[in-house]
């Protein structure tokens, strides 16, 4: 019993520390999102859709890791 506590406070201390870095993320991403610019182009280029793919691919596996609870596989979360 006593080794079972021990390897689940890591994966905890995993979870809450991705919890707050995915509520981090989603905060740079409405701050940035909410920047009224007119330098931005009228139609998404290449790269800048690669930018918000790759940002919320971030977004999406810190809420995987935060959510995920030790009777569910990972990918099961993430699904």
């Amino acid at each position: 019993m006593k080794s079972d506590s021990l390897r689940e406070k890591p994966k905890q201390t995993i979870r809450i520390i991705a919890a707050i870095l995915s509520v981090l993320v989603a905060i740079v991403i409405f701050v940035g999102s909410s920047i009224q610019t007119s330098g931005y182009p009228s139609h998404p280029s290449y790269l800048n859709v690669v930018a918000h793919m790759f940002e919320y691919a971030i977004l999406a596996a810190l809420l995987a890791v935060a959510l995920n609870s030790p009777k569910r596989k990972l990918w099961q979360t993430a699904l």
